[in-house]
């Protein structure tokens, strides 16, 4: 079944599991669609092993787990311990719970594990990370798929990020063009773009 995506990605097709399910991604986005070459090629993890869902408080020292573990083993590569501590102590668990007050958070669930992470501040993606035994399986696209439907939904055309130098490559490779760094902060900014019509997003 050959499906025009409203999330942006042009033709795909849908996953086994909306097929099993009849749903249509166009309409509730409840199934990230991946372009057909993706669907291909991907040799990730199936996406039925993971769920992607909406945070609650309970998810608070899991989350604050997945991503004080993925500051300590994936971005230390590019920053100093020192650095590294400074923005761990910003997300401890109550941290959390404050930013569930405030944004819109997914989580990716593994079993009965949350594995990644990521929210949605207005039109500012924030907080993307993901357990590093669980790194380079596709989960972070997902969530950003997941991500760019709630703001088309929410009638957004288009989303930022401040990015860390270690996830750079990664907003690249979505779409997102760098837009200025952040020289004190050892950051960047990023954007993508969208239009959309009554039946379909593209690229702006």
């Amino acid at each position: 079944m050959i499906l025009r995506c409203r999330c942006g990605w042009g033709e795909s097709r849908c996953c086994s599991c909306c097929k099993k399910k009849g749903t249509d991604p166009r309409i509730n986005g409840s199934v990230p669609v991946f372009r057909y070459d993706q669907v291909k090629t991907r040799k990730e993890r199936p996406l039925m092993d993971y769920l992607i869902r909406n945070a609650t408080n309970a998810d608070a020292p899991a989350i604050s787990r997945t991503i004080i573990s993925a500051l300590r083993e994936s971005n230390v590569q590019d920053y100093s311990a020192e650095i590294i501590e400074q923005v761990a102590q910003s997300f401890s668990p109550p941290a959390i719970l404050h930013l569930l007050a405030e944004r819109q958070v997914l989580v990716a669930v593994a079993g009965s594990h949350i594995v990644a992470t990521a929210s949605l501040d207005h039109d500012i993606v924030r907080s993307v990370f993901v357990d590093p035994r669980y790194q380079g399986k596709g989960i972070g696209r997902y969530l950003m798929e997941r991500i760019q439907s709630l703001a088309i939904n929410a009638g957004l055309n288009q989303l930022r990020v401040p990015s860390s130098i270690t996830a750079e490559s990664f907003y690249a490779s979505l779409g997102f063009e760098k837009v200025r760094d952040e020289g004190r902060s050892a950051r960047s900014s990023w954007r993508r773009h969208w239009s959309c019509s009554a039946s379909e997003c593209r690229e702006a």
